[in-house]
């Protein structure tokens, strides 16, 4: 039973659209649960950030929740100290998924990034992957799943303190700005995962309850669009990005940056296999700077997403890459 649905937003005090919706949920929260026959909680996880209206106020938040950093936090550092609080309000996550207080998170995040609508999760998180494959179903948007890459099986990230929990952004938009089209996708997925929650719950849609062995995406015979998934008999299959890595900026003999995103990379997040000798970069003397060899060493094609994300700057993180892969959803 999905008994609990939290909605997050503020994570990042300057992805607003992730606020408002977060707003617009707590007003309508009393509707939703005699709708859906659910609890449904909104929490703004940083409100200094918010009110700020910066990313983070000392440290990123959405890197704050690894076990060992909620068991041993650094003292005194603003959202680690929120990190234990939403850590409480969602898990805690220092025990079994099965006794966690929430059931499901959804944190809402906005990329300057051309990402479309994506939903981050865990490789092994059968109920987000079904809510997700319900939604490229029922959606008028495209909406692609990504999945977390696991540190010794555990991710810093806020939603993973529930029982299940996903990422969920929506891009592009600017930071510090609310886009009115970027609001009502974000609260398009937050009403039909109640609207599916519920149907769970009263028996009326097949429940997927385990995750089959994944294939390479050259594996499946047939087109299979990322954006859609397919019933199989007793199987769902479904297009799964994972990511492999990310590249930096090129630097100058003084450290700073001396080059930046090519212009057939800029705004393809997800649309182009990258290969071999491709363009990435564009110097400031003119020249291109192209992918010496191929990413990752496995059969799987690689796409870049997150590509020209404004706060991954700081990271020094000039775009990510994922594999892409089949994930196979019993019934």
């Amino acid at each position: 039973t999905i008994a609990h649905v939290a909605v997050l937003g503020g994570t990042h005090g300057n992805e607003c659209s992730g606020v408002v919706v977060s707003k617009m949920v707590e007003h309508r929260s009393a509707e939703y649960e005699t709708q859906y026959s659910l609890k449904v909680s909104a929490i703004t996880s940083n409100p200094e950030a918010v009110k700020r209206n910066v990313r983070y106020c000392e440290t990123d938040m959405n890197r704050c929740f690894h076990k060992r950093t909620l068991n041993d936090p650094p003292v005194g550092v603003l959202e680690h100290a929120r990190a234990k609080e939403i850590n409480a309000l969602l898990g805690p996550k220092d025990v079994e998924p099965s006794e966690r207080r929430v059931h499901l998170a959804l944190d809402l995040h906005n990329t300057t990034a051309n990402t479309g609508v994506v939903l981050l999760m865990h490789p092994k998180d059968v109920l987000c992957h079904a809510v997700a494959a319900h939604l490229q179903g029922t959606l008028d948007f495209p909406v692609r799943v990504a999945e977390w890459l696991e540190d010794e099986g555990d991710v810093p990230y806020v939603p993973s303190c529930a029982q299940h929990g996903m990422t969920v952004e929506v891009g592009p938009v600017a930071t510090g700005l609310v886009d009115a089209r970027i609001v009502a996708q974000m609260l398009a997925v937050v009403e039909e995962t109640l609207r599916y929650a519920h149907a769970v719950n009263s028996g009326t849609t097949p429940r997927y309850v385990s995750i089959g062995e994944e294939k390479w995406a050259g594996e499946v015979s047939g087109p299979l669009s990322d954006t859609a998934s397919e019933v199989c008999g007793e199987e769902l299959h479904m297009v799964a990005y994972r990511k492999a890595g990310s590249y930096p900026f090129p630097r100058d003999d003084d450290g700073g940056i001396c080059a930046f995103i090519h212009k057939d990379m800029q705004d393809k997040d997800f649309l182009r296999e990258l290969k071999q000798g491709d363009a990435m970069f564009t110097k400031y003397d003119g020249s291109d700077v192209f992918l010496e060899e191929q990413p990752v060493g496995d059969p799987s094609p690689v796409f870049p997403f997150f590509v020209n994300e404004v706060a991954y700057y700081e990271k020094d993180v000039a775009f990510c890459v994922a594999t892409k892969h089949i994930r196979i959803l019993m019934l």
